[in-house]
C-alpha cells in the first residue's frame, strides 16, 4: 500500500467531515483524476448527496440552484487545470448574490508549476476578488489542526456566522485549493475517524454606520428588491402599515407573489414614466430592483434613503445603511417617525392599479413576451418555484405579472444577470423544490447552457422550461441600434440564428412542444403536468411584434389620465 496514497485519502477524509459538520450536505462533483481522493472521501463519507456533473461551468451553476432553494452552503469539486476556471462564472454570481458554494479545487504541486508539468496553472486566488476566502492548503500532512482551522475560517466567511451563530457578514463563496502528490489512489486505503471539536473564533468585523437620523417624512415609500426565500417579511408590512408606506415590490422580493397586503404595488416601472413620484424617505430592503427606471429613481432619491441590511454596506451604494436585522430596524425606524395619514399613499394604489387595468385591456389574449411571462405565472400553484431567466424574460416579467396572493417562490441568478448557467441552477432549485418548477428562458440563454440539460436525466429531475425563441437576442431590439437594421445589427447584436430545439429535445430525450398562441402555451403547459423529467415548450415569436405590442401599450398607457 501506498503511503503517499493513504495520506491523500486521510486528508481528504479530514476536509469532507469538516465540511459536513459545518452543514455541507450536497456536493456536485465533475471527473478528473487528481479530485480522485476527495471524490472518493465523498462518497465513501456515506451522508452525502453527491451529484455528478460532466461539465464543471453547469455543475456550479447547478450546485447555486441547490443553495438558492435550500438556503445551505453547497459545495463543488473539479480536478486540477482550466476545469478549475469553468466555476468562475458561478462564483461571480454566487459572490453578487450572497450564495455560500464552497469551491473545492484539486491541483498539483507547488514545484510543478511552471514547469511545463501537464494540466498545471496557478490555480491559487484564481477567483481573485469573487470569494469570500481563497485559502491554498497546502500538501498532505500527518498532523491535521493546520487543516482543520484553514477550513474552519473559510467556511465561517462563506456562511457569514459567528461563534455565536450571528449574521455579521454577507454570505458568498469561498475557495479551498487542494494539492496531491502521486500516486493518488490506492485499493488497500484506510480511513481515520476523526472527532472534530468546534473552534471559537472571534466575530467577523463588519462596518457599522453611525446612528442614523430619519427625518419626518410626509411621504414615505419602502422599495423591496431581491430578497431570499423565506425571509422574514412581517415587518415589512408591519412598518408599511404603520407608516401607511406603498411597497414597491421587485418580483425577487418574495414579497409580490403570495401575500394581500394591499399596499404591495407591481406596476411601477410603467407609471414611473408617466407620473412624477417624489417621496421625501425611502426605505429600501434588500438587492437593487429588477427595473432600470426604478433604479434611476433609486439614484435620484439616494440622499432620502436608508437600506436595511444586517451585514452592513456591501455592492451598494445607498446613502446610508442601518446595519440592523430586520425586526430590529423596523423598531428603530418606528421609534423615530410618526404615521401619516392615507392619502399619499392611495395616490399610489390608484396609479397602480389604472395602469394595470390598462394593460389587461389591451393585450390579455395578445401573443408577445409580457403575456407569455403573465402566462407561465397563472399556470404555476402555490408552492411552486418560478425560475426567471435573465435578459427579457425577467424585465417581462417585472412589468406584466402582477402582485398575486398566488405562494409563489421566486428565483433568478439576478447578481450578475448573466445570461449562462440559467439551466443548471434552474435544475438545481427544481431538485430541491417541494412543488413543481418552471423556467422561463430565452433562446440564446438557452443555448448557452443546454449541456446543463444532461443533469435532469442523470437525476431524475423534474423542470418545464418554456423558450422564448425570437431568433435571437431579442432585448437589443428596443437598443437605438436596432433603428440601423441590417446585416450587421442582425449578427453582432441580435445573433440570429436558425436553431430548432426540438433537437435539443430529442438529444437529452424530453418532452417537446411548440407553441405560437397563448392558448396553445395555456394547453402545453396543462398537459405537461403528466409528464415526469424535462418538458420543453418552444414558443416562437417574431421580434418585430414584440416590439410593437410593447409600443402599444405604452401608447394606451399614456392616454391615462392619472391625478
Amino acid at each position: 500500500m501506498s503511503e503517499k496514497a493513504d495520506l491523500n485519502y486521510k486528508w481528504s477524509c479530514r476536509i469532507v467531515s469538516q465540511l459536513y459538520n459545518f452543514g455541507v450536505k450536497t456536493v456536485c462533483i465533475s471527473p478528473g483524476s487528481r479530485n480522485t481522493p476527495l471524490t472518493l472521501a465523498f462518497l465513501q463519507h456515506g451522508k452525502f448527496e453527491c451529484i455528478s456533473h460532466v461539465d464543471e461551468r453547469s455543475g456550479a451553476f447547478f450546485a447555486l440552484g441547490v443553495a438558492l432553494e435550500t438556503q445551505k452552503p453547497v459545495a463543488v469539486l473539479s480536478t486540477s487545470g482550466t476545469a478549475t476556471a469553468n466555476f468562475l462564472p458561478a462564483v461571480i454570481e454566487a459572490s453578487q448574490s450572497r450564495v455560500p458554494l464552497i469551491i473545492l479545487t484539486a491541483d498539483r504541486p507547488a514545484n510543478l508549476i511552471g514547469t511545463g508539468a501537464n494540466q498545471t496553472i496557478v490555480q491559487k486566488d484564481i477567483y481573485g476578488y469573487y470569494v469570500r476566502s481563497s485559502k491554498d492548503v497546502g500538501l498532505p500532512l500527518t498532523e491535521m489542526n493546520g487543516l482543520d482551522s484553514s477550513i474552519h475560517n473559510a467556511l465561517q466567511l462563506a456562511t457569514g456566522m459567528n461563534w455565536n451563530n450571528e449574521l455579521v457578514s454577507p454570505q458568498g463563496p469561498i475557495h479551498l485549493n487542494i494539492p496531491f502528490e502521486e500516486p493518488l489512489y490506492s485499493s488497500l486505503r484506510t480511513k481515520e475517524n476523526h472527532k472534530i471539536e468546534s473552534t471559537k473564533q472571534f466575530p467577523l468585523s463588519v462596518a457599522v454606520e453611525p446612528e442614523i437620523e430619519i427625518p419626518e417624512s410626509n411621504f414615505p415609500l419602502i422599495v423591496c428588491g431581491r430578497l431570499p426565500v423565506g425571509f422574514n417579511t412581517e415587518p415589512i408590512f408591519e412598518l408599511s402599515t404603520y407608516l401607511n408606506a406603498p411597497i414597491f415590490a421587485d418580483p425577487l422580493s418574495q414579497i409580490r407573489y403570495g401575500e394581500r397586503h394591499p399596499n404591495i404595488i407591481s406596476s411601477y416601472d410603467h407609471f414611473l414614466k408617466l407620473q412624477n413620484i417624489s417621496p421625501d424617505l425611502v426605505i429600501r430592503i434588500g438587492q437593487k430592483p429588477v427595473s432600470k427606471r426604478l433604479c434611476e429613481k433609486l439614484d435620484e432619491w439616494n440622499k432620502l434613503s436608508i437600506l436595511i441590511d444586517s451585514c452592513g454596506r456591501f455592492n451598494d451604494d445607498c446613502n446610508l445603511v442601518l446595519s440592523e436585522k430586520i425586526e430590529s430596524a423596523i423598531k428603530i425606524i418606528k421609534s423615530k417617525t410618526n404615521p401619516i395619514d392615507s392619502g399619499w399613499k392611495n395616490k399610489i394604489i390608484e396609479l397602480d392599479s389604472k395602469v394595470k387595468n390598462t394593460i389587461i385591456e389591451n393585450h390579455v389574449d395578445s401573443w408577445f413576451e409580457g403575456a407569455i411571462a403573465k402566462t407561465c405565472f397563472e399556470s404555476l400553484n402555490d408552492g411552486d418555484s418560478f425560475f426567471i431567466g435573465n435578459s427579457m424574460p425577467i424585465r417581462d416579467v417585472d412589468m406584466f405579472v402582477s402582485a398575486s396572493d398566488k405562494n409563489i417562490h421566486t428565483f433568478s441568478n439576478r447578481g450578475a444577470s448573466g445570461i449562462d448557467g440559467i439551466v443548471s441552477s434552474a435544475l438545481g432549485v427544481a431538485s430541491k423544490s417541494d412543488g413543481n418548477t418552471l423556467l422561463l428562458i430565452g433562446d440564446l440563454s438557452f443555448y448557452h447552457d443546454m449541456n446543463g440539460l444532461l443533469a435532469s436525466s442523470r437525476n431524475d429531475i423534474n423542470l418545464t422550461i418554456v423558450v422564448v425563441n425570437n431568433g435571437g437576442g431579442g432585448i437589443f431590439s428596443f437598443l437605438p441600434i436596432a433603428e440601423e437594421k441590417g446585416k450587421e445589427f442582425d449578427e453582432f447584436w441580435s445573433t440570429t440564428h436558425d436553431l430548432d430545439f426540438s433537437h435539443v429535445a430529442k438529444l437529452y430525450n424530453c418532452n417537446y412542444t411548440k407553441v405560437d398562441s397563448i392558448q396553445l402555451l395555456k394547453n402545453a403547459l396543462t398537459e405537461n403536468t403528466n409528464y415526469n423529467g424535462i418538458n420543453i415548450i418552444e414558443a416562437i415569436i417574431e421580434i418585430e411584434d414584440n416590439v410593437n405590442y410593447h409600443r402599444s401599450i405604452s401608447t394606451a398607457l399614456k392616454q391615462l389620465k392619472l391625478s
